[in-house]
């Protein structure tokens, strides 16, 4: 199902894009990620994007994910590496000469490693209090490929006659957990 939606998607850009006035072009950026309370790090991505309807456009984008921290203890540093292939939808709120507004949602793949580190108690004597617990910290390494929703929105500004806009986007990435991200983005129209 997902690759029916995926071709008929491509199919009817390909069919509107002729009948559209907005232009095909490409982004890339940069900024913040965080993932969760003492895991950040930073984001790059690129995207092509190009006319669905009058106020709508449709992208393929890439992007990789570096975020790290020792949330849990000082003992083992975290961290989430991860690269995506996204697909998304924009509704152009705002589109003008000058300022586009875009708000769009889509789905992500998302080829990631993680490292983890939970707790696990050194005595298993269940008469001993858990505040004189002591602790030892594995590390849990973890890669696999999952899949999830995207939220983005972005602003971008045309810088005098080029073709060249400058941008700021925040977006959610809901997948094996919720990452976020703000940043900002370079854009060139093609046409």
């Amino acid at each position: 199902m997902k690759r029916v939606l995926l071709l008929g998607t491509i199919f009817w850009s390909i069919y509107a894009q002729a009948q559209s006035d907005y232009k095909v072009g490409i982004k890339l950026g940069g900024g913040y990620a965080h993932d969760f309370p003492g895991m950040n790090g930073n984001a790059v991505h690129i995207e092509g994007y190009f006319p669905f309807f009058k106020k709508m456009e449709g992208a393929i984008g890439l992007k990789n994910i570096s975020i790290t921290g020792m949330p849990r203890t000082k003992e083992v540093e975290e961290y989430t590496k991860a690269n995506t292939v996204d697909f998304s939808i924009y509704y152009l709120p705002i589109a003008t000469d000058r300022s586009t507004l875009r708000i769009g949602l889509g789905y992500s793949f998302i080829g990631y490693s993680i490292r983890r580190t939970y707790p696990a108690p050194t005595n298993t004597d269940p008469t001993t209090p858990v505040q004189t617990q002591s602790y030892n910290w594995p590390k849990v390494d973890t890669k696999s490929r999952t899949s999830g929703s995207i939220v983005v929105v972005e602003y971008a500004y045309r810088i005098g006659k080029l073709p060249l806009s400058i941008g700021a986007r925040a977006a959610y990435y809901k997948a094996y957990d919720g990452v976020s991200f703000v940043g900002g983005f370079l854009q060139y129209e093609i046409n």
